[in-house]
């Protein structure tokens, strides 16, 4: 006897078989977790800069601000601080 004939054969069993799978599944789906994208640490440049002996402002324009327009020209990069 082949799978088709037993499977022509007992119409009950295969739709008993069917719905035991469709909710196990459903149910299954409400239990365990999906996730899309694993847990990934976010890669992060940091700079630090020491220039004693000058005051801020001229910290900022002479140092800072040129550090920044070089990180602006990175693929993706959302955010200077």
């Amino acid at each position: 006897m082949s799978a088709l004939t037993f499977l022509l054969q007992r119409p009950t069993a295969v739709l008993t078989v069917t719905v035991g799978l469709l909710v196990l599944g459903i149910v299954s789906l409400n239990i365990i977790p999906v996730s899309l994208l694993p847990e990934t640490a976010i890669p992060q440049i940091a700079v630090q800069i020491n220039y004693e002996g000058n005051a801020a402002i001229e910290l900022e324009r002479s140092i800072v601000q040129p550090i920044r327009n070089q990180l602006l020209q990175v693929n993706r990069l959302e955010d200077t601080r």
